[in-house]
């Protein structure tokens, strides 16, 4: 923010949402504001996401490219960022943000797999051998960031799109890390068994 704060130092549109002292602290500004009114950095880093929270709980209105949280994972809606409408001797031009589909479904699988594996191997059966017990020590804390980064979008009565579930979904791929590991070594496991088992016959 400080970077941010010191590049940005010059009065525009945007600010005629912010308060007197700190638009009477930027450059270029039409404001007579004393030096002692003016904003100090604190100040205008609390007041910059004041203003953030307050804007995105008011964003009620739906958007053509918005999308409902439950379908994230399963990216069934891109969001358009850029359009140009073609001219005589162009075409139109066209930037979506959409996800790999093989980055997405692994990812999501993932989730799906530790959850359905915690209730059958901890919950219900109980027994944990090493690898299992590598994959419950370090899978429930990384489930529940990404618990913790998609569930409360739930709640918000703002429009949201795709990238509201950026951050969930780098915890997913964290956690397809630690299913595969856990997937390969079980089957490393099962070939050793079957060997002993062949040269014990």
């Amino acid at each position: 923010w400080s970077i941010h704060f010191s590049l940005l130092q010059s009065s525009g549109p945007g600010d005629r949402w912010m308060s007197l002292g700190f638009r009477g602290s930027l450059k270029d500004s039409d404001l007579d504001v004393p030096p002692k009114e003016q904003l100090s950095f604190a100040e205008k880093l609390v007041e910059s996401h004041e203003l953030m929270v307050r804007a995105s709980l008011t964003l009620e209105v739906e958007h053509h490219w918005s999308s409902h949280w439950v379908t994230w994972p399963a990216m069934l809606r891109g969001v358009l960022y850029w359009q140009k409408y073609p001219t005589v001797n162009d075409e139109l031009q066209l930037i979506y943000l959409v996800g790999n589909p093989v980055v997405w479904g692994l990812a999501g699988f993932s989730v799906a797999f530790f959850c359905v594996w915690l209730i059958g191997s901890v919950y219900v059966d109980g027994k944990l051998g090493t690898p299992e017990k590598k994959l419950f020590s370090n899978g429930w804390w990384i489930t529940l960031g990404y618990a913790l980064h998609w569930l409360p979008v739930s709640r918000m009565n703002r429009v949201c799109f795709l990238f509201h579930y950026a951050p969930a979904l780098i915890w997913s791929v964290l956690l397809f890390s630690l299913v595969a590991d856990y997937l390969c070594e079980r089957a490393v496991l099962s070939v050793l068994k079957g060997l002993a088992l062949r040269f014990e016959i």
